[in-house]
């Protein structure tokens, strides 16, 4: 299933509810950066203990896909219809930094805003956007872990996806695709990234590391099915997750609105 899992939690238990009446059948969410083996070497070093106790992460997420005033409308500028960038971008976000601490979110505050409120359709008819194109967010996570995101759709001349752990040891830097290590007991900033060669994919898929992990979660869910064995599927994001982040999202939204820390 694509994410986010549903437009909102009771749908996303009836689905999850659904999946567990069938555990032989694979239910899994597109979460597919979960699948870039640099992602999971910081995922593995932070269990490790790499930064030490973790004070507070931060999530980052810049682009420009709603910066021309002139996009003719569709569904994405609906939120009704599953449109916006706390859907689209926030579920990524929420599932990165709980896939990597191993925590949940134990309540947030956000801010979701549209800043190009009005566009035309195909027809030349203006509508008003009820999707947002702009999210700032304040994370509580489980063990007292402090947490940021900010996730843009109208940021010119930068774009890209960088997450940051920090603890008492030191921290983990995720920026450019490459992952970067810092630590209090070192001069030296280490250089962790996990390679992975392009061979073999089509050049429209080298672009970031969304396409790309696609294709990797892809050829696990073929490996699986084929073998009927499902260990190549041990990272992916289950229906359960899928569920628990709906109910994130569900939060963000309630906070948007009320101006008010939300409980998940």
């Amino acid at each position: 299933c694509e994410k986010p899992t549903a437009f909102n939690a009771k749908e996303a238990q009836a689905m999850f509810d659904a999946a567990k009446k069938h555990p032989k059948l694979i239910a899994l969410i597109d979460h597919e950066l979960r699948f870039n083996p640099t992602r999971q070497k910081m995922k593995q070093l932070i269990a490790e203990g790499y930064v030490g106790e973790i004070y507070h992460v931060e999530s980052t997420v810049l682009g420009a896909a709603m910066l021309n005033p002139k996009l003719v409308w569709n569904w994405w500028m609906e939120r009704d219809k599953g449109g916006g960038l706390w859907g689209a971008a926030g579920s990524h976000a929420i599932d990165t930094l709980t896939w990597l601490l191993g925590r949940c979110v134990l309540r947030l505050e956000a801010t979701l805003r549209t800043f190009i409120e009005d566009r035309f359709d195909a027809d030349g008819k203006m509508h008003k956007m009820t999707s947002d194109d702009y999210c700032s967010v304040k994370l509580k996570f489980e063990g007292d872990v402090s947490g940021t995101m900010q996730l843009s759709a109208v940021t010119t001349g930068v774009s890209g996806n960088r997450v940051l752990v920090a603890g008492s040891k030191g921290s983990l830097l995720f920026e450019g695709e490459k992952l970067t290590g810092y630590r209090i007991d070192s001069t030296a900033p280490e250089q962790l990234t996990i390679e992975v060669s392009n061979d073999g994919i089509p050049d429209v898929l080298k672009s970031s590391e969304f396409p790309r992990h696609t294709i990797t979660i892809a050829q696990a869910l073929k490996t699986a099915i084929e073998s009927g064995d499902h260990s190549s599927l041990a990272t992916a994001a289950t229906f359960e997750d899928g569920l628990y982040i709906q109910k994130v999202l569900g939060a963000g939204y309630e906070s948007s609105e009320t101006g008010r820390w939300v409980n998940v």
